[in-house]
């Protein structure tokens, strides 16, 4: 299943994923590191944000984001 990143997300209904969003919650709270690759973060992922703020307010200290279609278009020369 694929949770796009859209402003409502639906995935409350179905158990699974919101159990494996819940555990992604625990595990980002207590990470100083985490690296996400293939993931650009669109500003509509208000979900991930709130991960994302979780962490950075308990023990974060340096988040990695790589975006492989930024390195491609600069591969491009776009």
């Amino acid at each position: 299943m694929i949770i796009p990143p859209v402003l409502k997300k639906e995935y409350r209904q179905y158990p699974l994923i919101r159990r494996i969003w819940n555990i992604a919650s625990k595990e980002i709270e207590s990470a100083d590191e985490i690296i996400i690759w293939g993931y650009s973060l669109p500003p509509t992922d208000f979900l991930v944000f709130g991960l994302l703020r979780q962490a950075r307010d308990k023990s974060l200290k340096r988040l990695i984001l790589i975006n492989p279609n930024i390195v491609r278009r600069k591969e491009l020369g776009r």
